[in-house]
């Protein structure tokens, strides 16, 4: 049985008021379908003082930290981007301006304030992709392929090499980390007794550096 976020925020308020220093769990980011937002207007309502500590992990920490909801119930809600009917695995332009997505057999962008998509390049059964600031896109075109990278403006697509010191066989859902140069991917390698294995793996964009994340 669920406790009713009335009864939460009133259980946060009298316990402070005890003089108590309360911890308030969450799992996750408390700013994003935690319903955090909600809790710190009651706090601050009632005079109560707190801070909001995120997971370390967390790529939403900065919102969190300057007390930024990115979801709050009322308030927060999803429409529809026309011309991105059957889209799958999307990701963000650096500068949030655009939206990559893979659509009937393509790589294609979509301006997120409106407007009709563009074709970038192939992409029979994409399988992930990520963007960079430098205007260069690395992205899966299938499932079963290597990793391939094309312009943010479209054009020819160009292949990523496998390494074959460690017998990758598969490469797909990349991500750009901060530098925009390195990206982390997901891999699958043939090792021995002919089993497969999976790994997540770094590169640099354009010049071969791979190690293994550790788990």
């Amino acid at each position: 049985m669920q406790t009713p976020q009335a009864k939460i925020n009133e259980l946060l308020i009298s316990k402070t008021s005890e003089g108590k220093v309360v911890v308030r769990l969450k799992g996750g980011d408390p700013f994003l379908f935690g319903r955090g937002a909600e809790e710190a207007i009651a706090l601050r309502t009632a005079g109560v003082s707190f801070e909001v500590v995120p997971g370390i992990s967390s790529a939403l920490a900065v919102p969190a930290y300057a007390g930024i909801p990115l979801t709050h119930r009322g308030l927060a809600s999803a429409q529809p981007v026309a011309g991105t009917k059957g889209a799958s695995f999307p990701f963000w332009s650096p500068d949030s301006r655009f939206i990559g997505f893979f659509a009937d057999g393509k790589l294609k962008k979509i301006d997120a304030g409106g407007g009709p998509p563009q074709t970038l390049c192939d992409a029979p059964r994409g399988f992930g992709g990520t963007w960079n600031r430098d205007g260069v896109i690395v992205f899966a075109p299938e499932i079963n392929s290597a990793l391939y990278r094309v312009s943010a403006a479209g054009g020819a697509s160009a292949p990523l090499p496998l390494d074959k010191s460690r017998k990758e066989q598969i490469h797909h859902l990349p991500y750009f980390l901060p530098d925009g140069r390195h990206f982390i991917y997901r891999a699958r390698t043939k090792a021995l007794q002919s089993r497969s294995r999976f790994g997540v793996y770094q590169q640099r964009c354009a010049i071969r550096d791979s190690v293994k994340i550790p788990a």
